[in-house]
C-alpha cells in the first residue's frame, strides 16, 4: 500500500494485489475515505461492544449480588423472627411461672393455716421443737398437736406426693384428724 495526494489534492491510496498465475500486479487506487470507512465501523463496533461489555458486566454483578445478598437478608429475618417468637414464649413462659408460684405460694398460706401455731406447741408441749421442712414450698409432710383434757395428742405424718398435690393430701389428712 502506497499513500499520496491526487492531481485534485485527495489523499489516495495505491494497493498492489499480485496475481499468482503470472508475474503481473494488478494495482488499485482507492480513496483514502474508502480505505479508512471501515476503520471507522470497526471503531463504533468497538465502542458499542465496550458499552455493551460494561453494562452486562454491571447487570451480573447486580444479579449476582442480588441472589448472593438475598439468602442473607432472608437469614436475617429469619433470624429476627425466631428472636421474637422466642421472646414472645418465654414472656408467656414467664407469666406461667409467676402464675404457678402464685398458687404454691397460695397452697402454702392454706397449708400452714391448717398445721397448729408455734405459740400451741409451746403452750402443750414443755420444750417443743420443730424441724419441717418440705421438699418443694408444700410438701406433704405434716405434724398434729391436740389437747384432750389431761393428756395431748400429738401426730407426725407423710401424705404421698410433693408439692401442691402433697400438700393438699396434708389438709385432708388434718382435716380428718380434727
Amino acid at each position: 500500500v502506497i499513500d499520496y495526494v491526487s492531481q485534485r489534492g485527495d489523499r489516495m491510496d495505491l494497493i498492489r494485489y499480485p496475481l499468482h498465475s503470472t508475474d503481473l500486479s494488478l494495482l488499485i487506487e482507492v480513496e483514502r475515505k474508502q480505505t479508512v470507512s471501515f476503520l471507522q465501523t470497526i471503531r463504533w463496533n468497538t465502542i458499542l461492544a465496550v458499552i455493551l461489555s460494561i453494562v452486562l458486566i454491571v447487570f451480573l454483578f447486580y444479579y449476582v449480588s442480588r441472589k448472593l445478598a438475598n439468602p442473607y437478608k432472608r437469614a436475617i429475618e429469619v433470624n429476627r423472627q425466631l428472636e421474637a417468637q422466642v421472646m414472645k414464649r418465654t414472656q408467656e413462659l414467664s407469666e406461667r411461672n409467676a402464675e404457678m408460684v402464685d398458687s404454691i405460694n397460695y397452697a402454702l398460706l392454706l397449708q400452714q393455716s391448717v398445721l397448729p401455731k408455734p405459740a400451741n406447741l409451746e403452750s402443750l408441749l414443755e420444750e417443743p421443737f420443730l424441724i419441717w421442712r418440705p421438699r418443694d414450698v408444700v410438701g406433704g409432710d405434716f405434724f398434729w398437736i391436740k389437747q384432750f383434757g389431761d393428756y395431748t395428742l400429738a401426730a407426725v405424718g407423710d401424705c404421698t406426693g410433693h408439692g401442691v398435690p402433697g400438700a393438699f393430701m396434708t389438709i385432708l389428712a388434718l382435716s380428718s384428724l380434727e
